[in-house]
């Protein structure tokens, strides 16, 4: 599979939480991300929360970012079609 840059989301910024209750921090540089958006095409932008296995924050723990998932990790798996099993009880 071809290796391809990250499209990081201009303006969204998420960090671990401080509370055991929340589970993502999420932070929007408002003029940042309205630029970022106004300039896609898509009605969908899906956005994947990756942890950094090199940046660590100011307590040591991974630094999260955003980067847009363009679906292709999915194309080059094949798909499995499983057999039906008349064995089954129901």
């Amino acid at each position: 599979m071809e290796q391809k840059d990250n499209e990081y989301v201009d303006g969204l910024f998420v960090a671990m939480p401080t509370v055991d209750f929340v589970k993502c921090k999420i932070a929007i540089k408002r003029k940042d991300l309205g630029n970022y958006l106004r300039g896609k095409e898509d009605d969908w932008i899906n956005i994947d929360v990756k942890e950094s296995p090199n940046k660590v924050d100011k307590k040591g723990n991974p630094k999260w970012y955003c980067v847009v998932d363009d679906g292709l990790w999915r194309t080059d798996a094949p798909v499995k079609q499983s057999e039906p099993n008349d064995d089954i009880p129901f």
